[in-house]
């Protein structure tokens, strides 16, 4: 077990993490300290994957596979698994996220809990939005479902993510309809969502969408101070990403663009730093200050390359985390097969003393008469139990010496067969002579039990 959270862990640290990039104190200080196994659940299940960039959410994945391994929680080890799959989505690594979050579902399903099916119902919409639209659909209904019968703060994570799923396939009134939903749930629970940065993000894309772009930058603008209020270098990057789109010309843009792209090159975030960079390049050639739009291009072609070794690192570690998994599907294979080969030789050992008894009383009871085939066939079912019994015990090494050929391994078995034939043979005969005896014994006993029973009925007479 521990090799293969060990490949896990290689896997999740594809890149050195850079001390500002870690996952937070707060959170790894209050995991730590929590000292029963429900308090680090709980404290895990308000982890807010959406807040983190893609290495802390990986970190995550570490910290809370580690305990899981301990513990043996499948919750926490669900949730450890979702987390890996969305630092996946957010590194832009779609095949390695849905792998991760099916991984999570199955764990998941063993054991229901609200919060946790919830999270990897909607991180699996995400990943499948470029891959599946109607899978996506489906995923991200299945978790609004279970927040409409259990509410809470999820509510202002998977409305919105559904809403912007809606508007990419182009629903804007059913976008519109999903947010004015998430909005009608946040009062009931005595909470505001036009001053949640989950409501302005959504909105500020909706009206971006109906070509509202004034609306959108105040919108967007309301978004992006609550992601600078949150700390979130996520948010922070793809709110400024998302403003930067609303303005109609280059220099009102500039202030925005240039913004992502320092907090994302700070923390690492290639994806966005392609985005921003590409941008500010455009921009530089359009203002033909070569020297600048030369220096985006060269931090575009880096952040790019970095983005593809980071991948292909990924697969390569991937290959190795699966080969591991292999090995130990195969380990538990071979000890499963030792298990039951344990459990059919005790099976066997039990039904040849049953056997082995049964005919002894047979043999030595003076008062019942057998027939000689009732102990032959007995005899019969002992001579294939005791060979299925050798065959279980024997059958390992006879794997190992004949490396598995069917032919040499039937060859062994006919010359144990041979061995033990003629010993039945023996016994069988053995056997059906005590019977004989035996049986002639209590026939003469019963013949002087009568002669006498009649000679004493004629002195009477």
């Amino acid at each position: 077990m521990k090799r293969i959270f060990l490949a896990l862990f290689i896997l999740i640290q594809v890149t050195t993490l850079r001390s500002q990039n870690e996952l937070p104190d707060s959170i790894i200080i209050k995991f730590k300290k929590a000292k029963t196994d429900s308090a680090k659940l709980e404290i895990a299940l308000n982890i807010n994957l959406g807040a983190l960039t893609p290495k802390q959410c990986l970190q995550a994945a570490k910290l809370l596979i580690e305990e899981a391994e301990h513990t043996n929680n499948h919750l926490l080890l669900a949730k450890g698994w979702v987390s890996l799959g969305y630092g996946y989505y957010k590194s832009g690594n779609i095949a390695k996220a849905l792998e991760a979050d099916l991984k999570a579902l199955h764990i998941a399903e063993k054991k229901f809990n609200a919060t946790v099916m919830t999270e990897i119902y909607n991180n699996l919409g995400l990943s499948f939005e470029s891959v599946d639209v109607s899978k996506a659909k489906i995923y991200f209904l299945k978790s609004i479902e279970i927040v409409r019968e259990q509410s809470g703060k999820w509510a202002a994570v998977v409305f919105p993510n559904f809403a912007r799923f809606l508007l990419k396939i182009n629903q804007v009134d059913s976008a519109i309809h999903y947010v004015n939903e998430y909005r009608e749930l946040s009062q009931k629970s005595n909470i505001r969502a036009e001053k949640t940065y989950s409501y302005n993000s959504v909105m500020s894309s909706i009206s971006q969408a109906n070509k509202q772009f004034d609306l959108a930058i105040v919108y967007g603008k309301i978004a992006l101070m609550g992601a600078e209020v949150s700390k979130s270098p996520y948010r922070i990057v793809k709110m400024n990403l998302l403003v930067a789109q609303s303005f109609p010309n280059n220099d009102s843009a500039y202030n925005y663009y240039y913004k992502a792209y320092s907090v994302s090159q700070k923390f690492d975030m290639a994806s966005d730093v392609i985005a921003s960079s590409d941008w500010l390049y455009r921009h530089y050639l359009k203002k033909t200050q070569s020297d600048s739009a030369i220096k985006y291009m060269q931090i575009w072609r880096s952040a790019k390359d970095s983005l593809e070794a980071q991948n292909k690192m990924v697969d390569i570690q991937s290959l190795a985390f699966e080969e591991k998994l292999r090995e130990k599907e195969l380990a538990e294979a071979d000890q499963k097969e030792k298990e039951d080969r344990t459990h059919n030789i005790q099976l066997a050992i039990t039904a040849i003393v049953i056997l082995s008894i049964i005919i002894l009383f047979l043999l030595l009871s003076r008062s019942i008469l057998v027939s000689h085939k009732v102990v032959e066939f007995l005899s019969v079912l002992v001579l294939l139990v005791v060979f299925e019994f050798i065959n279980l015990l024997i059958h390992p090494f006879l794997e190992n010496i004949t490396h598995h050929s069917p032919v040499l391994m039937l060859l062994a078995l006919v010359a144990i067969a041979s061995l033990i034939i003629p010993l039945h043979h023996r016994l069988e005969h053995w056997t059906t002579h005590k019977l004989v005896e035996k049986n002639k014994a209590i026939r003469l006993a019963n013949a002087k039990k009568t002669i006498e029973e009649l000679e004493s009925a004629n002195e009477k007479n």
